[in-house]
């Protein structure tokens, strides 16, 4: 019988050490549950936090591409009136002159509306676009070199074809006002060629290079983005010009001291 109470006692403790593990074994698996759940929630609010973020950002760019379109687009309108005018282009030369523009920007880290302006203003002058182009690629090898704005270099070049040169003296070129005087504008041309060529395309590879023409890239594909919207946009305002603006006048006449608007004088009414 002692051994029958022994074995009883020892399966009764052995029951009782089971309830303790199994007790215990729950509560650290609710623990875990808890510690699963708050992380499950903690991720959940950061990924919350950055799709707003991302949202917020891409509200942003949309924006910015929208402005810098509207921008673009004018500029593009203005180069092409002086093209037509200048030299006869066709839409086609248009289209072309535009597309070496933006090739020209991104291996210089120029931003096209410097080039825009610079190129209209030679084209002005010397009524050729390949020649207007030549011109603005020396412009931005002297304006490189110089530090000087590729919108005064410009303007330099193009009163230097025209016969004063003397523009181009101010510019600190290195050529003197009685040198200029005797020299043809092919002579200056040249000569400036052997005193600043290919700047442009060694400060283009400098790290101040890289990273201006990292940022005209990353302008280029805002103003990409802008202009998809554009007609969503053109859209909006087609609706709000058609539809709201009679509404809202129509609402501001109601009110209207005058004629038979509510402010009006009664009197008028009859």
């Amino acid at each position: 019988m002692a051994g029958s109470r022994t074995l009883n006692l020892s399966i009764l403790g052995d029951v009782d050490n089971l309830n303790k593990s199994l007790k215990s074994a729950s509560q650290d698996v609710d623990t875990f549950g808890d510690k699963v759940g708050k992380a499950g929630k903690a991720i959940g609010a950061a990924f919350a936090a950055a799709a707003a973020a991302a949202g917020a950002y891409a509200i942003k760019i949309g924006v910015e591409g929208v402005k810098a379109a509207i921008e673009d687009e004018k500029a593009q309108t203005q180069l092409a009136l002086a093209l037509e005018n200048a030299t006869g282009a066709t839409k086609a030369q248009i289209a072309a002159t535009e597309q070496s523009i933006l090739q020209m920007s991104l291996a210089t880290g120029v931003a096209d509306d410097e080039l825009r302006p610079a190129l209209g203003r030679l084209v002005r002058s010397t009524g050729d676009t390949e020649k207007a182009q030549q011109l603005l690629a020396q412009a931005l090898d002297i304006s490189a070199a110089t530090g000087k704005p590729l919108e005064s270099v410009a303007a330099a070049l193009s009163k230097g074809f025209d016969g004063n040169t003397a523009a181009l003296g101010k510019l600190g070129v290195g050529l003197s006002a009685a040198e200029l005087k005797t020299m043809s504008f092919e002579q200056v041309q040249s000569k400036l060629s052997d005193l600043f060529g290919g700047a442009a395309a060694r400060n283009a590879d400098t790290y101040a290079g890289r990273i201006a023409r990292m940022q005209v890239a990353f302008s280029e594909a805002k103003e990409t983005i802008g202009f998809a919207l554009l007609p969503i946009l053109e859209k909006l305002m087609g609706f709000i010009n058609n539809n709201a603006l009679p509404a809202i006048n129509a609402f501001s006449n109601a009110f209207s001291l005058n004629g038979n608007g509510l402010g009006g004088d009664y009197r008028d009414w009859e």
